[in-house]
């Protein structure tokens, strides 16, 4: 799930002005201001450990004043801790140690847990919404990057004026940043020197790395019209009006990273060199694409929401008269041309139902006890027409092979991820046309289940993969809606899950879905998956009530609605009264001056919410 409304706004402002921080100890203070400030909290608190587990730093923010760095935690803090050992967000219900609220979330980099992000709540009844543990895990995991990168430069920063006035200065700097790639670089834009993590990083050894320069390290697709802009970059850097900017290298094996590049004018023997501290930094990059594509694709769904909701008034101001015309006409001819348009509609009305399952993110609450590898074994029997009985017909081999042993149980709603693997999976057999693998692993990552789901298909190109969850977009001409993967996606945040995509052109996709694990007492009080219900026939109740006109009162806010549900309700057998209103405080005017058997509601109008009608109407006269 992500922030929704203004809160994804200010979660991208508060992100910008995170990584606008350039040391460790003013990012650990930004974050802990905008996590209190995003999440309404009293209180917020980051906590750092070292690699024994043992408290590095602890940085405290009440709402009006920045706490002093300290390097314990409260025992009323020890939430904190516990979200940092057991790698999972930790929700505390007010006690006799902490009174009050609380969640705290763990601050990740890669597979490493370094820390936990931690709110407080000390106004009584408040407690932290879906939404802002949501907005508390993506703080944390962007904050865990940036203030690693933070606390390298320090160091970085630190070896750089120490070393820089020795006579060999180079000689101990190269090695200084284990973690940085260092370059020594002549006014030229030779590489003069550079340390071991540059060689393994670049794939180079230290005899071809030294007999390069820079041009040939940096993607580019002229080197020749590169070398002014070099020469101009270096005149900058020596004249110290350059320190720091964001580039990206190329390895001997062709893969390119983005990097942070922080350099100083150097004095050597009496000859200026450069001197570059330069540091990977693909995951933050890959940090702030998946914030930015979640934002799209939010604002993406909340549009999706209001078309389909536009789209079901017309549709059913246009299905209505036809559904009455052919309920009441035996012409054929006329029957026919009404049949075919009704067709036309159902199929409009179906697309709507999948924009609206793309649209619905995070509302439904998922309560089932789900076995996602039973999920995946059922997807694979599903399909074993498509990719089995139809692929030997055109003398084509496709293997599907599942991969995984017993993984824990989450909450989830078996059916829809069915749809969701099913989907993924017909994607997979149509980009292996000539036949081909799909292997399907279904494993434990740690505090998540994860499916991975590997084709050897055509693959695709970046552009692609940038719009691939997008709704309507498609490579597939004249087939498909291109809602299936916007379908795929929507289930998967429902389930407070996360998808990630990875595909290299003619070599194959992989789609990796994870999903957080509940607790054991969460896992115990969910209902187990239900099978598909079976139809059952309702046998007549013999001495029913004889059916009756009823006074029913019809509420939407579109009219050409109102009148289809005015028409169907005149023309039923029993010929009912019927009363339409468009506005809410008009229809609940009309409740206080006459009793309705029955009252039809839309549920989304501009002024009120059918529900809230619902339950006033129904608090007025309990009979209706």
């Amino acid at each position: 799930m992500s922030p929704t409304g203004d809160l994804g706004t200010q979660l991208q402002r508060a992100l910008m002005l995170i990584a606008s921080e350039r040391t460790a100890p003013a990012v650990e203070q930004a974050a802990v201001r905008e996590a209190a400030r995003l999440l309404s909290a009293d209180c917020s608190l980051l906590a750092f450990f070292d690699i024994a587990g043992h408290i590095q730093s602890v940085t405290r923010y009440r709402v009006g004043r920045m706490d002093e760095t300290a390097a314990t935690l409260l025992p009323e803090e020890s939430f904190v801790q516990r979200a940092y050992e057991q790698g999972a967000t930790v929700l505390h219900e007010p006690d006799g140690a902490l009174p009050h609220a609380a969640v705290a979330v763990p601050c990740r980099l890669g597979e490493r847990t370094l820390g936990a992000l931690g709110a407080i709540y000390v106004t009584a009844d408040v407690r932290p919404s879906a939404e802002a543990v949501t907005t508390l895990t993506l703080l944390a995991t962007y904050c865990a990057s940036v203030i690693e990168n933070a606390r390298l430069n320090d160091y970085a920063q630190q070896e750089l004026l120490r070393t820089q006035d020795l006579d060999e200065p180079w000689l101990s700097l190269v090695e200084a940043a284990p973690n940085d790639m260092v370059f020594i670089v002549a006014p030229d834009g030779r590489i003069i020197d550079a340390n071991r993590t540059a060689y393994r990083m670049l794939g180079y050894t230290k005899y071809e790395l030294l007999h390069r320069t820079i041009p040939d390290i940096v993607p580019s697709p002229s080197r020749r019209e590169d070398q002014p802009v070099l020469r101009a970059l270096i005149d900058d850097i020596l004249a110290g009006r350059v320190k720091e900017f964001e580039s990206a290298y190329i390895t001997k094996s062709g893969r390119i990273f983005p990097a942070e590049v922080r350099v100083r004018p150097v004095e050597v023997a009496g000859q200026k060199v450069v001197v570059g501290l330069s540091r990977d930094i693909s995951e933050r990059k890959a940090a702030e694409a998946h914030m930015l594509q979640s934002d799209h694709l939010r604002t993406l769904g909340e549009m999706a929401a209001g078309v389909a909701h536009d789209m079901n008034n017309m549709l059913t101001a246009a299905l209505g008269p036809i559904e009455l015309v052919l309920a009441t006409s035996q012409e054929t001819p006329t029957r026919d041309m009404l049949q075919a348009a009704r067709r036309a509609l159902l199929d409009g009305a179906e697309t709507v139902k999948r924009i609206q399952a793309f649209a619905r993110q995070s509302d439904e609450a998922v309560t089932q006890a789900v076995n996602l590898l039973e999920v995946v074994r059922d997807v694979v029997e599903f399909t074993r027409p498509r990719w089995h009985t139809q692929a030997q017909q055109r003398n084509v081999c496709v293997d599907i092979v599942v991969e995984g042993a017993d993984v824990p149980q989450i909450h989830g709603h078996a059916a829809e991820l069915r749809e969701a693997l099913t989907n993924l999976v017909t994607n997979a057999l149509d980009a292996m046309p000539e036949g081909g693998r799909l292997t399907i692993a279904v494993e434990r990552v740690g505090t998540d289940v994860a499916v991975r789901l590997t084709d050897t298909g055509v693959g695709m190109p970046p552009e692609v993969m940038q719009r691939v969850f997008d709704p309507f977009f498609s490579t597939k001409r004249g087939r498909g809606s291109g809602l299936g993967l916007s379908v795929v996606y929507g289930i998967v945040k429902r389930h407070r899950g996360d998808i990630q995509l990875d595909s290299t052109p003619g070599e194959g996709t992989t789609f990796t879905l994870t999903f957080p694990v509940p607790s054991a007492e969460e896992l115990a009080a969910a209902p187990a998956a239900a099978p598909p219900p079976e139809r059952v026939e309702r046998p007549a109740i013999a001495g029913s009530r004889p059916r009756r006109a009823l006074r029913v009162l019809v509420l939407d806010d579109q009219p050409p609605v109102a009148a289809v549900l005015q028409w169907i309700l005149e023309l039923d057998n029993q010929q009912h009264d019927v009363a339409v209103f468009t506005r809410a405080s008009n229809a609940l005017a009309a409740l206080g001056d006459q009793r309705f058997d029955l009252i039809c509601t839309d549920i989304n109008m501009p002024d009120w919410s059918g529900w809230e009608f619902a339950r006033l109407a129904k608090a007025h006269d309990p009979t209706v």
